[in-house]
């Protein structure tokens, strides 16, 4: 078991050397209740919500697409912050996770090519912005037969000349007394008893993706955590707030 776990270190920490932003992304169930975890801060160590609201969905997303500051080799900053317009467009939506989903993939790969188009085909700049511009989707809300469900998925520039796409479901099915991990597109998965051990093992797992990032200087996993608890009812903050406006 030690030996898995060993191992299991040295990947989160290959992850977070090579890809430098990202977020935590984790999922758990407890009977009807499903508990979404990720944080407030960015890589920059900015608050930033990360939890997105339309009527009967929750989408968590990684932030180094939907925001983030793209230094060019002239030393010029460029801003990409599609955070507001993903709010505006999914705030009053009220489409269960698959059509939401796809909502999601077209509104964001609209914006990609309108950022990318700015650059000629054959410019650096375009490909060397593309490899940044990849970005973590969860959605946990409403199925269309009315149950709560998870979809997760990754969005990335598949070619940035023709500045076509890759999308990558990472949904697993996901079970009571279950919780998932899709931090940086890769699946973990933990059994435990109780809503109790649920929402312990998922503060448990925030706090080593912490300890992890922050070894190798990375803020985009530190602490404050956002938590909250989804029902067929209604959602329900298990931490502060912070920056984020249900």
């Amino acid at each position: 078991m030690l030996r898995k776990y060993s191992a299991e270190t040295v990947l989160i920490a290959a992850l977070l050397t090579a890809r430098g932003n990202c977020t935590p992304l984790i999922v758990g169930r407890s009977g009807h209740h499903m508990i979404v975890a990720t944080n407030s801060i960015d890589s920059k160590g900015n608050s930033r919500c990360k939890l997105h609201f339309s009527k009967h969905a929750v989408v968590m997303q990684a932030t180094q697409a939907s925001s983030m500051i793209f230094t060019w080799p002239d030393g010029r900053t460029e801003t990409i912050d599609f955070e507001a317009a993903m709010n505006d467009r999914i705030r009053d939506l009220d489409e269960p996770i698959n059509r939401l989903k796809e909502i999601l993939i077209q509104d964001a790969q609209e914006r990609i090519r309108a950022t990318l188009q700015h650059y000629k085909p054959s410019d650096p700049a375009r490909a060397d912005m593309a490899r940044e511009l990849v970005s973590e989707y969860v959605i946990v809300g409403r199925e269309r037969n009315g149950f709560l469900g998870v979809r997760a998925f990754i969005l990335e520039v598949d070619d940035p000349q023709s500045i076509t796409f890759e999308v990558r479901d990472i949904t697993e099915k996901l079970h009571n007394d279950e919780i998932i991990d899709y931090t940086q597109g890769k699946i973990t998965k933990m059994n435990v008893h109780g809503q109790k051990a649920v929402h312990t093992a998922v503060y448990a797992r925030l706090q080593r993706w912490n300890k992890e990032a922050r070894s190798f200087g990375n803020k985009a996993f530190s602490p404050p955590y956002l938590i909250m608890d989804i029902t067929h009812s209604g959602r329900t903050y298990l931490s502060d707030p912070g920056p984020c406006h249900n």
